[in-house]
C-alpha cells in the first residue's frame, strides 16, 4: 500500500537494494503521476523477497513491503506401536553358556523396543531361591533390572523348573510376577497366557508332584535348607527329569486337546500362549462352534532362539 506523506507533484525514490535507484522529479499530470506511483511500487514488490519484513521510506512516499506467510507445518507422524513380546524355556544355567550371552544380547538390544516382555516359564533350569548368588544369576538380575528402568514392563510366570522364583527376585528386578494363568487384552484380543505343564494332564506322576510342591509347607521346607544341601538337590532333580521324560511317549508329556479347551472355555478365550512341551507351532481348532488358536512358544537352544513379537499389524518369530 501506498501512502502518501508530501505534495503528489514531487516524487523521489531513494536506493532499493543492491543500488539499484529511481528517481522522479518534476513530474506533471494525472498520467504522469500514475505511472510515477506504479513504477516505486513496481521496484519495491522486486525486492521484497530479498529485503527483510519492514517499512522502507522513500522521499515522499512510504512503502510497506508485506511480511512473508510462514511456512505451512508438517502433520507430526504418528509413532508406530510398540510390541509385545513372548518367550519361554531358557533353561539357563551355569553349564549354558552361550544361551545365557544369547538372552543377554536379547535383553539389551531387542527388548528394550518392546512395550512389555512376557517370560512364560523355566527361564532358568532350576532354582533353588532368592538367595542363590551362583552364576549366572547375578549377570541376569542385572540386566533385567536395567531393561525394566528403562521404561519396558517384563512379567515373569513360574515353570516347572524354577516355580521358587519368589518375591525377592521381583523386587530385585521390578519384573512382576503371574500366576499360573493370566488373561491380557492382546491389540484387542483376549489371550491367556500359561506356561503349558498344567496342559499336560496325561501326565499323572508329574501333575502329583506338582500339586505337593506348590503348596506353601513344601516350598518352605525346601527353602529352609542350607544353600549347599539345594544346590545338591536341585543337580538329583535335573537328573531325575531327564530320566523321567526317557521313560514316557511324546504324547503324554504334550498337552491334552480337551484339557486345553476346557481351561480356554473357563477364562473365556479364543487365544492362548504357552511354552513347555518344546513343539513350536500355531494349532487351529475351534471351541463352541468358534475359531481358536494355540501359539507354543520355541525352546532357547545353543545355536537358535526365536521371541514371538506382536504389534497391531499381526505377530511374527524374530530370531534372536
Amino acid at each position: 500500500m501506498l501512502h502518501s506523506l508530501r505534495n503528489e507533484h514531487e516524487i523521489t525514490s531513494t536506493t532499493l537494494e543492491g543500488g539499484s535507484a529511481a528517481r522522479l522529479t518534476g513530474v506533471g499530470g494525472r498520467e504522469s503521476r500514475r505511472q510515477a506511483y506504479t513504477d516505486v511500487f513496481t521496484a519495491s514488490c522486486q525486492a521484497s523477497h530479498r529485503t527483510a519484513a519492514k517499512p522502507t521510506t522513500y522521499r515522499g512516499y512510504f512503502v510497506h513491503i508485506p511480511t512473508p506467510p510462514p511456512p505451512i507445518q508438517r502433520a507430526s507422524l504418528l509413532p508406530m506401536p510398540r510390541e509385545i513380546q513372548f518367550i519361554s524355556d531358557l533353561h539357563l544355567s551355569l553349564e549354558k553358556t552361550e544361551i545365557t550371552k544369547r538372552f543377554l544380547s536379547y535383553l539389551e538390544r531387542q527388548a528394550p523396543r518392546a512395550e512389555a516382555v512376557y517370560i512364560l516359564g523355566d527361564l532358568f533350569d532350576a532354582w533353588i531361591g532368592d538367595d542363590d548368588p551362583t552364576p549366572p544369576n547375578g549377570k541376569i538380575r542385572k540386566q533385567l533390572k536395567q531393561l525394566t528402568s528403562s521404561g519396558t514392563q517384563v512379567y515373569l510366570q513360574q515353570g516347572n523348573r524354577d516355580f521358587l522364583l519368589g518375591q525377592r527376585f521381583c523386587d530385585e528386578t521390578a519384573v512382576n510376577l503371574l500366576g499360573d494363568y493370566a488373561v491380557i487384552d492382546l491389540f484387542g484380543t483376549p489371550t491367556l497366557l500359561t506356561h503349558g505343564d498344567l496342559l499336560c494332564t496325561d501326565d499323572l506322576p508329574y501333575q502329583a508332584f506338582r500339586e505337593k510342591a506348590h503348596t506353601p509347607e513344601w516350598q518352605q521346607n525346601v527353602l529352609s535348607k542350607p544353600l549347599w544341601l539345594r544346590l545338591i538337590a536341585a543337580r538329583w532333580y535335573r537328573l531325575r527329569s531327564h530320566f523321567h521324560k526317557r521313560g514316557k511317549t511324546q504324547d503324554i508329556m504334550d498337552v491334552n486337546q480337551q484339557t486345553v479347551i476346557e481351561i480356554m472355555r473357563e477364562h473365556g478365550v479364543l487365544q492362548l500362549i504357552h511354552g513347555h512341551t518344546h513343539r513350536p507351532a500355531i494349532h487351529e481348532f475351534e471351541i463352541d462352534g468358534q475359531k481358536a488358536k494355540r501359539f507354543v512358544l520355541p525352546d532357547w537352544k545353543k545355536g537358535s532362539a526365536q521371541a514371538l513379537c506382536w504389534t497391531k499389524q499381526g505377530h511374527r518369530l524374530e530370531a534372536i
